[in-house]
């Protein structure tokens, strides 16, 4: 091969590139996930709505899919650990976290804390993880899951 192709090769990479890193840069940032566990369990969440800070500056909302989490089974008696992704947690008491049972009535309201005590009876539950930052920016995902 000669240098002229090694240069070609070599000016086609770099504009490939900085192409790829100016499309990453003004894609829109999605709000981070929020994580829960309880002990060896992890519950699979579905993001509800959240509006995240932009690059700009700007707060740009999104609605979660109108699909619904899939069911995890729990404990009666444990810890949850409640964890939002990079790139940061919320203030202790930034938002709450709540479980419903399956009638709707609410079992469960606590100041938003990466760690929750909870005992319940057995049957099906509904949570809801709503963590609040400055600025107007949230994020908000929920959660199904069964006692037995």
């Amino acid at each position: 091969m000669t240098v002229k192709a090694w240069f070609t090769i070599s000016a086609l990479v770099l504009v490939a590139l900085a192409a790829a890193v100016i499309v990453r840069f003004l894609a829109p940032v999605d709000p981070p996930p929020i994580f829960v566990r309880s002990g060896e369990v992890r519950l699979v969440g579905v993001l509800d709505e959240g509006c995240w800070p932009q690059r700009g500056s700007d707060l740009r909302c999104k609605e979660g899919p109108d699909e619904r989490p899939s069911t995890g089974t729990l404990p009666a008696k444990g810890q949850l650990r409640v964890v939002v992704a990079y790139p940061a947690q919320p203030d202790d008491g930034s938002g709450t976290i709540t479980i419903t049972d399956s009638s709707g009535d609410e079992v469960l309201d606590e100041k938003w804390d990466e760690s929750i005590d909870y005992e319940l009876e057995p049957g099906s539950y509904t949570m809801t993880a709503d963590a609040r930052y400055p600025a107007e920016a949230f994020v908000r995902y929920v959660f199904r899951f069964r006692v037995r």
